[in-house]
């Protein structure tokens, strides 16, 4: 049996969602589609229910989803020892990110520049809430983590970081049902992050948006794409951030309402006093210099 189904099968349990799952691996959605087929017909038992919402765990799948964790934890701890053994000059920079790093403008300049002059080297991106993602930097799973500000109080300390923009945050909605302004928020649903996302973040936009009269409902995506096309398809009005100088890409048929007052800072962070590797070594530096770059920038 293939133990990437299997860890494969845990991802997809702990994040609801296909999409949100394959954003994090980095990985497309049919692909992983197909591979979780092929363990359900190695096994001979449905492990995962499909539903427009998102996905359910059957009662088979939850009976061996703790034996899928404790071999996807082994197998992550197997990886992690023989990267240290291995190679304590990783040629692999490691991060985690609270959106896809593509949609960070602030960023992009630093990973064109990293895979220009460091082509023996690569970055190796996931996609999670900020408290997951900083707990698996404390863990050295990850080099580094592209958080959203505030961080957590206990986190502060044991953390270099270098401010790399702002991201304003966005209502997005149909044009065929738009919401040009917040007050026309009264009596519509819309989408916000998951819970394990931000949670100050999003407790002040909750608040933001029922204070308007709207609902509010979970949407497990990260990926604005996969945003959008709810927005699209399906006329939904959903909540994410968006850096100023992506606006202009938004699909036309989607009409964008700034949040006035909700903004955060994109912060790259690691564990102060950590040793990395020589390719993470390079990403800091060059992250650096954009830091720099934009604060001198800010008028």
């Amino acid at each position: 049996m293939n133990l990437r189904w299997i860890m494969l099968f845990a991802t997809i349990a702990e994040e609801k969602s296909f999409t949100r799952a394959a954003t994090r691996l980095n990985i497309a959605q049919p692909w992983l589609s197909a591979q979780i087929r092929k363990l359900e017909y190695q096994l001979g038992v449905q492990l995962l229910v499909r539903q427009s919402a998102g996905v359910t765990v059957t009662p088979e799948g939850e009976a061996l989803l703790p034996y899928a964790r404790q071999l996807s934890e082994a197998a992550n701890m197997f990886r992690h020892m023989a990267r240290t053994m291995g190679d304590a000059h990783s040629k692999t920079v490691r991060i985690g990110s609270h959106m896809p790093m593509i949609d960070i403008a602030s960023l992009r300049p630093v990973n064109r520049d990293f895979a220009r002059r460091h082509k023996n080297f690569s970055l190796n991106a996931e996609v999670g809430g900020t408290p997951g993602l900083l707990n698996r930097l404390h863990a050295a799973e990850f080099d580094f983590v592209v958080a959203l500000s505030p961080l957590p109080e206990e986190r502060k300390d044991e953390l270099d970081t270098l401010k790399l923009g702002e991201t304003r945050f966005c209502l997005l909605s149909s044009a065929a049902a738009p919401i040009e302004d917040e007050g026309k928020l009264a009596g519509r649903a819309i989408g916000v992050p998951p819970a394990d996302w931000h949670p100050d973040l999003l407790a002040r936009l909750v608040v933001r948006l029922r204070d308007a009269g709207a609902t509010t409902r979970e949407v497990p995506e990260f990926d604005r794409r996969a945003l959008e096309h709810l927005v699209t398809a399906h006329q939904m009005a959903v909540v994410t951030a968006i850096d100023e100088d992506d606006r202009a890409s938004i699909d036309p048929g989607i009409v964008l309402t700034e949040l006035n007052g909700i903004a955060a800072d994109h912060l790259l962070c690691r564990v102060a006093g950590r040793e990395l590797g020589r390719a993470s070594d390079h990403y800091w530096t060059l992250a650096q210099t954009r830091s720099q770059e934009l604060m001198q920038s800010v008028p």
